[in-house]
């Protein structure tokens, strides 16, 4: 009986321990199928997201496709990633084109030699004509008084040195012209009495010679409150003072501004006229920062305005300005011009031609570069034949400068003697970018 319960408890806890064992064998087996089912469907993503790329805009990355097309933002190409690079920037190894003879002609892929001459730059500026500042001139009240008549009525005549401007009648004038005519009569006497039978003259008469020297001073007076040598020489004649002076212009030029009337009453110092002469202007015009190395003063410019068609008026740059404008990004320039004929008159538009020689180099003309981005490019023919009548082009980035003629000047990237293509460029480049930037046979 005891040996039946042994063997009862040995085979019941075999039993047990069995279903222990097999319970963690399944329990394994499930892990390890679960995590091979979880392995197989990364594997099946990633499979699904290589052989499924997506394609993106570069400029607006949240556009993105399944398949090749257009960014409906800017138009541009959808790319896949890494792409962008090779848009932006192009090397001598992936920038190979082979075109048969054919293609060629049918890109109208024509080719010209590169050469190194000397350009002539010309710059066309917008300007405006003004008064020259040297020509401008004020006439001032040089004595308080009253205007009695007035000669000059409008603004805009045109008056010369020595015309009668107003006549005045001043109170300070008259007095000053009373003392002079005294120091005159005391001249005299003092000449009088020097000349005396007894030659001794009286010791309250003053010498001549100090009488003279205060005749002197009182007629420079009447000349600094306005009156002309010939005003002072008919005073002297008559001995007798002139209530009314007329007082004349001391410059030439055209009435810009008039602050005087016939009545009003004048302090000294207050300004009357304001003229101008025309007879030379400003020309004021603006170059673009990038222009200015292209100006030098006294440089020779021609102009034309839109009142006289098909006529050129010379002039010369007098002044460059040292300070750019930081709002339009320009340097004023300031062109002095003759104007005998009064043609060019203030306000006027004009347009402004400047030309400069450039130090010869190597030049392309504009039609060969293609300005891409940040990049300026330009296809260089390698060979013209590869024997099967195939042509190989390489895209070449250059470094350009100025601009003219419809030539650039190419300041690095090519030597002279090279081919590049002088039309078809761009048809070219498509052509690249379509076919990846590889050598295509």
């Amino acid at each position: 009986m005891e040996n039946n319960i042994v063997a009862l408890s040995i085979l019941f806890y075999s039993t047990a321990g069995m279903k222990i064992i097999l319970i963690l064998l399944i329990v394994s087996i499930c892990i390890t199928g679960a995590c091979s089912k979880t392995d197989t469907a990364h594997k099946t993503e990633n499979t699904q997201a290589a052989s499924n790329p997506k394609y993106f805009c570069p400029m607006h990355p949240q556009v993105i496709s399944d398949k090749p097309s257009i960014c409906p933002i800017c138009q541009m190409d959808l790319v896949l990633p890494g792409d962008e690079h090779e848009m932006e920037s192009m090397t001598d190894s992936s920038a190979l084109l082979t075109l048969s003879t054919r293609q060629q002609v049918l890109a109208n892929v024509r080719t010209t030699e590169v050469k190194k001459e000397q350009m002539t730059q010309t710059l066309r500026l917008a300007g405006t004509f003004v008064p020259a500042e040297f020509t401008q001139r004020t006439i001032t009240a040089r004595v308080s008084g009253r205007v009695e008549r007035l000669f000059v009525r409008q603004s805009g005549e045109r008056i010369r040195e020595g015309q009668p401007l107003y006549e005045v009648y001043s109170p300070a004038l008259l007095q000053a012209q009373t003392d002079y005519l005294l120091t005159l009569k005391s001249v005299a006497q003092s000449v009088l009495q020097e000349a005396q039978p007894d030659g001794v003259p009286s010791s309250h008469t003053p010498k001549p010679e100090r009488m003279r020297g205060i005749a002197a001073k009182a007629r420079e007076r009447l000349l600094l409150l306005g009156m002309t040598n010939a005003q002072i020489d008919a005073i002297t004649q008559s001995g007798e003072p002139q209530t009314r002076i007329s007082i004349q212009s001391p410059f030439s030029g055209t009435v810009t501004q008039k602050n005087i009337v016939e009545g009003a009453s004048l302090q000294e110092g207050a300004i009357l006229f304001d003229l101008a002469d025309f007879s030379t202007v400003w020309n004021l015009a603006e170059v673009f920062e990038n222009d200015i190395s292209a100006l030098r003063i006294g440089q020779r410019v021609t102009m034309s305005i839109a009142a006289y068609p098909g006529e050129i008026f010379p002039g010369k740059i007098s002044f460059i300005s040292p300070i750019l404008n930081a709002t339009t990004r320009t340097v004023s320039v300031r062109i002095e011009t003759p104007n005998p004929h009064g043609k060019l008159r203030p306000g006027m538009f004009s347009t402004t031609e400047l030309t400069r020689e450039i130090p010869s180099a190597i030049t392309v003309p504009e039609e060969s570069v293609i300005l891409s981005g940040r990049q300026a490019v330009v296809w260089v023919q390698e060979s013209s034949d590869d024997g099967q009548g195939k042509g190989i082009f390489r895209a070449q980035s250059v470094t350009l400068g100025v601009r003219s003629g419809g030539k650039y000047q190419v300041l690095s990237g090519l030597h002279a003697g090279d081919i590049v293509a002088a039309s078809g460029g761009f048809l070219l480049d498509s052509e690249r970018r379509l076919r990846g930037g590889t050598v295509v046979q």
